[in-house]
């Protein structure tokens, strides 16, 4: 579809299916980011004190949960007031049901469903006008890259098993300017396929799981075909941990910036990479915080991920833990924005290697163990890292045809050297790794319990 028709769709399809539009809270959104931080912050904290009014006069659950923690929202007069609150769970929402919905709901939400990397299903609400807001900020960081609403996309995402909602997905595709290579279907055949068709259909934005859009880059690479991708102007990753070696094989292969986003299905869009290389946060929607043991760190240092989605009242999100680990940033973008940064994250809270003397160590250490280039200096296209017990690792590899097994020992040292030596280190060639039921790659599964941070954090 040429790009003037996709847009002329985009338009059309705003104004029928948004009661706000998309559009017009786009709009919005490039006027906001160029006020100062403090006005943004202000604007921020205004609608999280509005939203916490609204939970607990209308929604069960958090009266409820304020009352029981002795906390009414007038009390609430500060930020720094914030961490009296208390944080919400997936397991919280999953036991409210519809307690934490508001007990007169009104009208124009759309239920969700999503089971995330963790395959714990979560059922909730989302406004329209919410929506349009997510939709709003996704577009406003394409944006930042040129990209206009209604430009063809090349889609790496998964796929409904069902057919129904499968055939309601190829209609959005067609009707969004989308073209879509499943998760599920990227064998050697696969990703020829698709990239034949890119020849055809000229994408603008290459966007998908990290994971899926890296592992495409490689194919690319390895084929020598990135003269069929030629029309490309950025490539954005979502749903999982950007690594430098993955950002390394998208950018070899596609000859573009690399935007990484980050967001969930419950408050749309967090923050979005601009192209000075900050992760800006979408303060208009979101409100983020940083805590360790519950309670706020310093701007730099890292900790757990809370957040609030500010506008969706249909199933309110206030301190919602993702498990995600990330730090906010001290110091403004050299772009101009006033939208606050945090750095990229850089793992799950679930995401740690326990120890046998009683650490427990992130699970990145996996990362620098492996070390850069692992495509181009073992001849590894994936690997994930399963922790059987305190002592037994094993190491699931995809080779390539250049792999070499001297890396099995290099990889076991430096890991013995990070976690004891005590460790036992096996490796396992497969022809590809599984992936969660929604198409995300995990790299480190713990066999030994819930992996959660217990004793002295090292690494």
């Amino acid at each position: 579809m040429r790009t003037e028709v996709g847009q002329l769709l985009f338009r059309l399809g705003d104004r029928l299916n948004n009661p706000v539009g998309i559009l017009s809270v786009l709009d919005q959104l490039q006027y906001s980011q160029w006020l100062p931080e403090h006005e943004l912050r202000q604007l921020s904290w205004t609608r999280f004190q509005a939203l916490l009014h609204y939970a607990y006069t209308n929604v069960p659950y958090y009266r409820r949960a304020l009352d029981t923690a002795g906390i009414h929202p007038s009390d609430i007069t500060e930020p720094q007031h914030i961490s009296r609150i208390p944080i919400l769970r997936k397991a919280d929402v999953q036991a409210a049901g519809h307690s934490i919905r508001p007990a007169r709901l009104r009208r124009g939400a759309v239920p969700v469903d999503t089971s995330g990397s963790t395959g714990k299903h979560l059922s909730f609400l989302v406004e329209k006008v919410a929506r349009s807001h997510f939709l709003a900020a996704q577009l406003r960081g394409l944006s930042w890259y040129g990209i206009q609403p209604g430009e063809p996309m090349a889609r790496v995402w998964g796929v409904p098993f069902r057919l129904y909602p499968r055939l309601r997905e190829r209609v959005k595709d067609r009707i969004l300017n989308r073209l879509r290579l499943s998760v599920f279907d990227m064998d050697s055949m696969g990703m020829r396929r698709f990239i034949q068709l890119c020849r055809v259909f000229r994408p603008s934005v290459l966007y998908g799981y990290a994971s899926a859009v890296a592992r495409l880059a490689q194919f690319v690479n390895s084929e020598g075909l990135s003269d069929a991708v030629r029309s490309l102007r950025v490539a954005a990753t979502t749903s999982e941990v950007l690594y430098a070696h993955h950002r390394q094989a998208i950018h070899e292969a596609f000859a573009v910036p690399v935007a990484n986003e980050y967001g969930c299905c419950e408050v749309g869009i967090i923050a979005y990479q601009c192209p000075e290389g900050a992760l800006h946060i979408a303060v208009e929607n979101v409100l983020v915080e940083v805590v360790r043991d519950g309670q706020p760190v310093q701007p730099g240092e890292s900790g757990t991920i809370l957040v609030t989605g500010l506008l969706n009242r249909a199933t309110p999100f206030i301190r919602y833990e993702l498990g995600d680990i990330g730090a906010l940033e001290p110091n403004p973008c050299r772009c101009g924005r006033g939208l606050p940064t945090m750095s990229p994250v850089v793992g799950r809270t679930t995401d740690w290697v326990q120890t046998r003397d009683g650490q427990s160590i992130p699970a990145h250490v996996f990362m620098y163990a492996m070390g850069t280039g692992i495509a181009d200096r073992w001849g590894i296209r994936e690997y994930r890292v399963i922790q059987q017990s305190l002592d037994h690792f094993r190491v699931q590899v995809v080779p390539s045809s250049s792999y070499r097994p001297e890396v099995e020992q290099s990889f076991a040292a430096e890991l013995r050297r990070h976690i004891g030596a005590t460790a036992n280190v096996s490796f396992e060639q497969l022809n590809d790794l599984p992936k969660d039921p929604s198409g995300k790659l995990r790299y480190f599964v713990s066999e030994i319990g819930t992996g959660e941070p217990h004793g002295r954090q090292g690494g």
